[in-house]
């Protein structure tokens, strides 16, 4: 008999009683302390990272050496672009999606995440899960019924509207994927403090990407390959713009609640091989405008996946950075770091906006909500092949080579209108 039942037997039958079980907490998206990755000794903080991005593909990276006033910029100028009127954003528009070029400005609805061609996202892929010759390739969970609080894009017969705006940015001396800029008259020293800001992120990135290889423990040959194919020249910088719009109007947001067939941003995996993201919280948090951002957990159910704000000063949240896993980094690794899908729908309301008898006489008004991501992706020309430090008898090759450019384009597709 052990202890618990030999007291539980001790105890008068007339005295029992039973307990509730305390609420489980919701799970959450893990957090690291960026510092630990620079440790002296980080060997055992680099596989820790590892086994915090194994969990859904999504870790969040507080104190990071970004610093706030840098980001606190960053946001002002996506806003002042946001800002002018449709017509003087159309000067630096986005190519047609035959051109192959992602760069420039997308108005809301130019843009169909939820239409892309989509590489396998699952552990259970086989060898030929793409074609590059075939524009219909789809994940493997493509013909899966949806659960009641996903949109189905798929089968819709009009895809919702992805209510956002977006403009692309890149390396100024990448080839195959030109920059274009907003007249500098509209917006004095726009463009050199975008370039420097990207320029800054791609040095950060690569100490993420080195610790992420020290992490996985691949020969001195993989890692030193897997650091030089990220040169900086393919990375993409994003500015993202989710316009206000009333809860009724938002769909595809939350189970057993109707929409009105627009969504923020469906879900969806990243082509990259690992991307961070930066939003603002502070007052349009607190508003419900900059909340919405889910990851889809390997069970299935969507978890909240904010930066949260960190005790002290960082009331906009800006000290801690979104880190998550790219459809290459889960090819690379052959299945071990997931890619994560996610989505952008309704955030979650403060109590006044849906108890106080003014708010039920009135659509609640969900605040715009600005994010900035930036793809790390490898050159154009990379071959991705499962390491072969991550293949073994019993994890064999799960995926095929293909080029960082080649499943661009495959999952490009559709994205973007003609």
């Amino acid at each position: 008999m052990s202890a618990d039942s030999s007291l539980n037997a001790s105890l008068p039958t007339s005295t029992t009683t039973t307990t509730k079980n305390p609420p489980q907490a919701p799970p959450t998206i893990p957090t690291l302390p960026y510092p630990s990755l620079a440790n002296p000794a980080p060997h055992n903080n680099n596989q820790h990272l590892i086994s915090l991005l194994r969990t859904h593909g999504f870790i969040r990276l507080t104190h990071h050496p970004i610093p706030p006033s840098l980001l606190h910029a960053a946001f002002a100028h996506s806003r002042a672009f946001f800002a002018l009127p449709p017509a003087e954003k159309e000067l630096a528009p986005h190519p047609p999606a035959s051109t192959g070029v992602h760069r420039g400005y997308s108005r809301p609805g130019f843009e169909s995440v939820g239409g892309t061609t989509k590489g396998v996202t699952g552990f259970d892929a086989e060898e030929g899960d793409i074609d590059i010759n075939n524009s219909n390739n789809n994940s493997s969970s493509s013909n899966k019924k949806p659960s009641p609080n996903e949109t189905d894009t798929k089968n819709a017969t009009v895809p919702p509207l992805e209510l956002k705006e977006s403009f692309e940015l890149g390396h100024p001396l990448n080839p195959l994927q030109p920059n274009i800029y907003p007249p500098p008259s509209l917006l004095p020293g726009w463009q050199e403090f975008m370039l420097d800001f990207h320029a800054t992120l791609a040095s950060f990135s690569h100490t993420l990407l080195d610790a992420i290889a020290a992490g996985l423990e691949l020969s001195p040959d993989e890692r030193a390959s897997f650091l030089d194919v990220h040169t900086g020249m393919n990375d993409q910088l994003r500015l993202l713009c989710y316009p206000a719009i009333s809860q009724k109007e938002l769909g595809g947001a939350r189970e057993g609640e109707e929409g009105g067939g627009v969504v923020r941003m469906p879900g969806h995996t990243d082509w990259s091989t690992i991307t961070l993201l930066f939003t603002e919280q502070g007052t349009d948090v607190e508003a419900g405008g900059g909340g919405g951002l889910e990851v889809k957990s390997q069970d299935g159910t969507w978890i909240a996946a904010e930066a949260q704000a960190e005790a002290g000063d960082d009331k906009d949240g800006l000290n801690t950075v979104l880190v998550n896993v790219g459809d290459m980094l889960m090819r690379w690794t052959n299945g071990i770091l997931p890619s994560a899908e996610h989505r952008v729908g309704l955030p979650s309301l403060p109590p006044s906006s849906t108890s106080s008898p003014a708010s039920s006489a009135q659509p609640s008004l969900i605040p715009a909500r600005f994010s900035i991501p930036y793809f790390v992706a490898a050159d154009a020309d990379t071959l991705v092949t499962p390491f072969a430090s991550c293949v073994s008898e019993s994890r064999p090759r799960r995926y095929v080579p293909v080029t960082q450019g080649e499943y661009g384009r495959v999952r490009g597709r559709g994205q973007f209108l003609e």
